[in-house]
């Protein structure tokens, strides 16, 4: 089922491309009346002048996904809630470089102090709430409720930052729920409430709405939902993170949002310069992160954006400032291909058609000259290996050829098959990824980076070790005080198994010494011994939750 509204794009859509507009129709031709959908549309000038909508808005009445269908942002709310704390600054009513202490005087006296800007750019080192909780068995894919103090809570329970505030950059949620709480302090209004009086009303956007908790009704809303093996499964909505998601609205209420970033009406050139400048970090590297949007470019062409997804919805709102131009997504289907937005983009917007799926403005040289057939198997095997993910210990990309094809294999993933754009770049167009080898001198691979929304740098691991790990050195009882959890390791079927109350048996594999990868939550363990050589400890973490300590119990 699909629905068009459409007006010639003349300045940035060729005729060329208008001739190919229906092939819209084939990239929506999976989204029907047996499956969730979407609304996609495209903005010029702060006019929705393209939309179209596809599949159900909720699966068991069959009522259809339409363009005026209102839908869950997820992360995308971050901008509004950056926007309101700007707007606060600017008028002088808090000031960015406030600790957040001010705010939150009973959290820990943490070694080194963390500002408000810190939480607006992802570098705080506070642990990441949703990993956090998950770790101690929170089963949010199940609709496990949280409140509205959890991120506060895991805070009060860190024991120490994870990083040096400013010294690097991780994607945190935790930051902008309090965020959500500082203006509430500051304005003396609900959250909800300041965003309507001081963005939606003013903007027209009538159908927009903070929902703050999970029961509260949205008039029309899309039901989220998570595709499984025996067909799609409804979701609640995710609780007690109103700040970092909770905005409800649809593609006319967005498109008058994306009018208000091409000159910022209300806050004025203040509010957009402290937004879409990219936070830089303590050592000079910028962060491609302002307040809110991820500011970039791809194909040379300046880009504002941010993606969402919540347990059952996903969002893209992608905002090109010199043009005044961009599109977005509002969609409550999570097994949606991540590259299907930028797909539909690239009809609109001809550069989009020349980028990576991985969005890298680095692509090679080669280019569409470049033929995949000319590379010989020398050529792929010397990329084949194994690299662990910098910022993600623990889990590893394995890199293997079988017939001729490159594949790349994610820790407790499936293997995807990517195509070669060059000697050392390939991709995976289904889930919008970039692969770039990087060789050295002498003609070895020692790493990789992974383009896929940010540039993540994988170092290749040394040849696995012939000699097994002895795995009944890790068995025990291991318990965490900040969590107040207890894990339990085992060997079963000779493997080393994690066992907890809430989560399924997890498996974990060896990496290298002392250190084991596993499914989410739990995707790296590293033990830790004594001086005599026995297991004290563990550490868990999952990319952004790291190292939490876990003691092991005298038995």
């Amino acid at each position: 089922m699909r629905f068009h509204v459409a007006i010639v794009l003349s300045a940035f859509l060729t005729g060329p491309v208008l001739a190919e507009k229906p092939s819209i129709d084939d990239l929506l031709a999976d989204l029907g009346r047996d499956t969730p959908g979407l609304t996609f549309g495209v903005v010029r000038d702060g006019e929705l002048v393209y939309s179209t909508s596809a599949g159900m808005a909720g699966l068991t009445h069959s009522r259809p996904f339409r363009v005026e269908t209102v839908s869950n942002l997820g992360s995308t709310t971050k901008q509004f809630t950056a926007f309101a704390v700007a707007l606060l600054a600017e008028r002088g009513e808090l000031s960015l470089d406030d600790p957040v202490s001010k705010y939150f005087p009973d959290l820990p006296d943490f070694e080194h102090s963390v500002t408000l800007r810190h939480l607006l750019s992802h570098t705080s080192g506070y642990r990441e709430m949703l990993n956090t909780l998950a770790l101690a068995g929170v089963r949010l894919e199940k609709g496990d409720y949280i409140g509205h103090d959890a991120a506060l809570d895991v805070v009060r329970h860190q024991p120490a930052l994870q990083n040096r505030p400013g010294e690097s950059w991780n994607y945190n949620n935790t930051g902008y729920v309090m965020l959500a709480r500082v203006v509430e302090q500051v304005s003396d209004k609900s959250f909800g409430d300041f965003l309507d009086a001081e963005v939606f009303t003013p903007l027209g956007m009538e159908n927009t709405e903070l929902r703050s908790e999970t029961g509260q009704i949205i008039a029309g809303r899309a039901a989220g939902y998570n595709p499984t093996e025996t067909g799609f499964r409804e979701v609640r909505d995710l609780s007690g993170a109103d700040g970092a998601g909770g905005l409800y609205s649809t593609l006319s209420d967005m498109a008058r949002w994306m009018d208000h970033l091409g000159e910022f009406s209300i806050g004025g050139q203040a509010v957009r310069e402290m937004m879409t400048t990219p936070y830089v970090l303590n050592d000079g590297e910028s962060t491609e992160y302002g307040m809110g949007l991820f500011i970039d470019e791809i194909e040379g062409q300046p880009r504002w954006h941010h993606g969402g997804a919540d347990m059952g919805h996903r969002s893209v709102f992608v905002y090109y400032p010199e043009l005044d131009s961009g599109y977005m997504m509002l969609s409550n289907h999570m097994g949606l291909a991540g590259a299907l937005p930028r797909r539909m983009a690239a009809l609109f917007f001809d550069f989009l058609a020349e980028a990576e799926p991985g969005d890298a403005s680095d692509a090679s040289s080669d280019g569409d000259s470049f033929d995949p057939g000319s590379l010989t198997d020398e050529q792929l095997e010397r990329l084949t290996g194994r690299y662990e993910l910098e910022k993600m210990p623990g889990f590893i990309l394995s890199v293997f050829v079988e017939d001729g094809q490159l594949n790349v294999q994610g820790t407790n993933q499936p293997a995807i098959a990517v195509q070669a754009t060059s000697p050392i770049t390939f991709t995976a167009e289904s889930v919008g990824a970039r692969f770039e080898f990087h060789v050295a001198d002498d003609g070895t691979v020692p790493a990789l980076t992974l383009h896929q929304g940010q540039s993540l740098k994988a170092q290749r691991l040394p040849d696995e070790d012939t000699e097994a790990p002895i795995l009944t050195d890790y068995v025990g009882r291991y318990y965490s005080p900040e969590l107040e959890t207890v894990y339990t390791l085992s060997v079963e079927d000779g493997a080393l198994v994690l066992d907890h109350r809430r989560l399924r048996q997890l498996p974990l594999a060896p990496v290298q010494d002392d250190t084991f990868t596993g499914a989410f939550p739990v995707v790296n363990v590293r033990f830790e011994r004594g001086e005599d050589g026995a297991v004290t400890a563990l550490y868990a973490g999952n990319g952004r939750t790291t190292d939490i300590k876990f003691a092991r119990w005298a038995e």
